[in-house]
């Protein structure tokens, strides 16, 4: 299994992006650099991508939750 994790975004100290949507289904094949999860803040919008290739089995953040630095966003179990 492989975490997803949200990467450092370079944004300044205190500033918490939320998800703002899902752009893969549970169950979904995804292949290595495929777009993820979507995290928004203020005028940023950043988009999480893939890891490595698989399928995404577990989301562990919902939509409009606080997403920080290094938490673990869901889980891809290797083809």
């Amino acid at each position: 299994m492989i975490e997803v994790l949200v990467p450092d975004l370079g944004l300044p100290d205190g500033v918490v992006p939320r998800i703002s949507g899902w752009l893969v289904r549970l169950g979904e094949t995804v292949v290595e650099g495929d777009r993820l999860v979507e995290l928004h803040r203020d005028e940023w919008t950043f988009d999480v991508t893939a890891p490595a290739s698989g399928r995404l089995v577990q989301r562990l953040i919902a939509r409009n939750r606080l997403a920080p630095t290094g938490a673990p966003l869901g889980v891809i179990e290797p083809e």
